[in-house]
């Protein structure tokens, strides 16, 4: 496992410094196959959060817009036009932060409310052209710097890892629906 921070977060989301982690992988070595593969679950949720953070900061650091604001805008990109409470619904936070969030979007220009067809008292909220110019501007910037990292990974082995973590998520999902 790559060491990203000096702490990542254990099963339970609690942090847990690096010596423990090898510490209860040593206790997992002795498990059944359905536990390696818990084990390796969780072992790949905890990188995927560790890489959240870092991308995060090194996003904000660059554009200086919070990680919130920006998956507002990439989802009004990919999803289209869409009220405050189906964006809420879909990112499973509150409507009123998602509110704040518009709002200050709505001041930069970078979205604004349409009439909504299908209701009266909720607006749809879009991307404005400076909002898509914005986005385009920042997806080129992060390509850029994503492509020059130094992995050693091949691009077929990163496409596998996108569809393991997209399988993961669908799978998180499906759950958090029953």
């Amino acid at each position: 496992m790559s060491e990203l921070g000096p702490l990542t977060l254990g099963a339970l989301g609690r942090a847990v410094p690096p010596a423990t982690r090898s510490a209860a992988a040593a206790r997992v070595r002795g498990r059944s196959r359905a536990s390696d593969r818990g084990a390796a679950l969780s072992s790949l949720a905890e990188e995927v959060m560790a890489l959240s953070r870092h991308l995060r900061r090194a996003t904000e650091a660059v554009d200086g817009l919070s990680r919130g604001r920006r998956e507002v805008l990439t989802e009004l990109e990919r999803r289209g036009p869409q009220t405050v409470p189906q964006m809420a619904r879909s990112r499973s936070v509150t409507r009123q932060h998602v509110q704040s969030q518009v709002n200050q979007l709505v001041s930069w220009g970078y979205v604004e409310f349409a009439t909504n067809p299908a209701h009266k008292r909720s607006h749809l909220v879009r991307l404005t052209e400076e909002g898509n110019a914005y986005l385009a501007a920042e997806e080129r910037t992060e390509f850029r710097s994503l492509s020059a990292l130094d992995i050693d990974a091949t691009t077929e082995e990163i496409a596998r890892t996108v569809r393991l973590i997209r399988e993961l998520t669908k799978s998180l999902q499906r759950g958090a629906d029953r």
